[in-house]
């Protein structure tokens, strides 16, 4: 039963990173060009999975258009795909100084999960959903937190919110 519930938190780890999705932003929204181009190019390395590659062009969008909170977003999203938890941390606290963002919150919470932070981020992923009720996959973090540290019956309530949310959310539906 042991080995099965190491399994569990196991599989959890990886699927929820998984699930976070990089964030797009309008290019109306972009006021400097240069910014804009960089910031599209890296949009689309992104999509290829070339993490490297997007992670040059996010910092470079940012140097052009300082604070640019969709590249700094996706510079977070970047270092969570390749685990550079303390990076991502950084540059989620960095888009939430900016304006609380739900999906930012979510995305240093994964952070510090990973790094087995979990009040951190327990706190993160009760920000994200105090922000956006319906987000179903913050609920489901805060249940993955609570399951490492085995209180497995706050855990299943958590994962039952999840649910409740977003009835296809399989990751909760397999972790309740």
């Amino acid at each position: 039963m042991k080995i099965f519930k190491l399994a569990i938190i196991a599989f959890l780890s990886c699927t929820t990173i998984s699930s976070f999705a990089q964030k797009t932003v309008k290019a109306s929204t972009v006021v400097d060009p240069v910014a804009e181009k960089l910031y599209n190019k890296a949009l689309v390395e992104i999509q290829n999975k070339n993490y490297g590659a997007a992670a040059t062009l996010l910092e470079e969008s940012n140097r052009n258009k300082i604070n640019f909170s969709p590249a700094l977003f996706n510079l977070g999203y970047v270092d969570l795909k390749t685990k550079q938890y303390e990076k991502a941390i950084d540059n989620f606290t960095k888009v939430n100084n900016i304006s609380s963002d739900a999906e930012a919150y979510y995305g240093r919470g994964l952070s510090y999960l990973e790094l087995d932070s979990f009040k951190l981020a327990i706190a993160d992923f009760q920000k994200a959903y105090s922000l956006n009720q319906n987000m179903a996959k913050a609920y489901r973090g805060h249940g993955t937190a609570l399951m490492k540290q085995k209180e497995y019956a706050d855990a299943i309530n958590l994962f039952t919110d999840a649910i409740t949310r977003d009835s296809k959310d399989n990751e909760a539906i397999f972790s309740r």
